[in-house]
């Protein structure tokens, strides 16, 4: 049961930070506290979208420009430019 309460809020998690970029985690948030100790939620709350994220970053790889992203790291830079 708790596995499908986490699988159905990370969905809709997911659902959100597609939609806006942001507010997986207040989403997650809203829920898991019930379930969990709030280290744990929080805990969940913040490896749940880095695996989210992951996944886009695995399914767009080949749009997205390393050397690019690579500079953006330096701190001399000041613009952000992923994809061209």
């Amino acid at each position: 049961m708790i596995y499908l309460v986490i699988a159905a809020v990370s969905f809709i998690a997911g659902l959100v930070q597609g939609v806006t970029g942001f507010g997986a985690c207040i989403v997650i948030m809203m829920a898991l506290p019930f379930y969990f100790t709030m280290p744990v939620s929080a805990g969940l709350a913040g490896a749940i979208p880095i695996i989210l994220c992951l996944a886009m970053v695995i399914r767009y790889r080949k749009e997205f420009n390393w050397k690019k992203a690579v500079v953006t790291l330096k701190p001399e830079s000041k613009t952000i430019e992923f994809f061209d």
